[in-house]
């Protein structure tokens, strides 16, 4: 009985090993993840489809609500908002707040301006581009007051 017992606990079962393989491989994807997270750079060209989305969908709700919105932007990030009750307020589409750019991109208008760029109700706001800078590569948003087109920066 003694050899029994002793041999019993001499060693791992395969479901212990298999337990032990499990933990090891769920810790080295979390932290696979957290580096890639960590490492991850934001090109121009997400962040200028990303602005060119948001766009088209403030647009869609000028358009739709017949009231204009504003694009507000900075160099670093850009939000938007709508007309009511006699002044500027943010927008109520979540999708519309604010959006902070990464560190490692900058945002400007092509024709030097700082103004808000203005959606009409009736889609005949001003034409704008905008740029998008990153250390790599340069993309730009054309809005024609109701379309737009995202693409490289010539």
């Amino acid at each position: 009985m003694t050899r029994a017992r002793r041999n019993r606990q001499a060693g791992l079962t395969l479901i212990e090993m298999l337990v032990v393989l499990v933990i090891v491989g769920i810790a080295s994807a979390a932290s696979m993840l957290g580096v890639q997270a960590l490492t991850r750079d934001t090109s121009a060209q997400d962040e200028a489809l990303r602005l060119a989305a948001h766009m088209s969908l403030a647009v869609d709700e000028a358009l739709i609500s017949r009231v204009p919105v504003e694009l507000v932007w900075t160099p670093r990030g850009y939000g938007f908002q709508r007309w009511s009750d006699g002044e500027w307020r943010p927008a109520a589409n979540p999708r519309l707040a604010v959006h902070a750019l990464p560190a490692s991109v900058t945002l400007a208008r092509t024709d030097g301006q700082t103004g808000a760029v203005t959606i009409a109700a009736d889609g005949l706001g001003p034409a704008v581009a905008l740029r998008l800078y990153t250390d790599r590569s340069i993309w730009q948003v054309a809005f024609d007051g109701l379309t737009f087109a995202a693409g490289p920066a010539l």
